[in-house]
């Protein structure tokens, strides 16, 4: 490769490696305060598994998982960045038994919930913007458990 040519090359790379990263720096973002108000305390051992997905049928074959977090503190903040899908929906779980990874199988009976408008009884669609922060804060309770 000749030297003009390298440096284009090395030019072009510059260019769509700025590129890349000024997207990112602008791409779709959530922050979701989350309180538990059942039964148990938040914490280390029994902390709130947060996750954003794509589709309201959480639980369906078609919904994808864009992110997930763990809050270990009552009222504590996770921040999702890059989401890339709008709008999103939100669910969260509550480890009542401790000691969950999060990872493998979801303990029976734990409490769980999924954001919902005032009001509604559905997942609600959080809509996000390109290079903007929307921030959720909401709270679920023991009243739903998973079988």
């Amino acid at each position: 490769m000749q030297s003009g040519t390298r440096r284009t090359v090395a030019v072009m790379a510059t260019v769509a490696l700025t590129a890349g990263l000024a997207w990112a720096a602008h791409g779709r973002s959530l922050e979701v305060t989350v309180n538990y108000a059942g039964a148990g305390d938040v914490s280390e051992d029994n902390a709130v598994y947060l996750s954003v997905w794509d589709n309201p049928a959480m639980q369906d074959i078609d919904a994808n998982l864009l992110a997930s977090a763990v809050v270990v503190e009552n009222g504590g903040t996770a921040s999702f960045s890059n989401l890339g899908a709008s709008p999103v929906y939100v669910s969260a779980l509550y480890g009542s038994t401790g000691g969950w990874d999060g990872l493998s199988e979801v303990p029976s009976g734990s409490p769980a919930g999924s954001y919902i408008a005032p009001g509604a009884f559905v997942p609600a669609p959080v809509e996000l913007s390109d290079g903007e922060t929307v921030e959720l804060e909401w709270s679920f309770n023991d009243a739903f458990r998973l079988p």
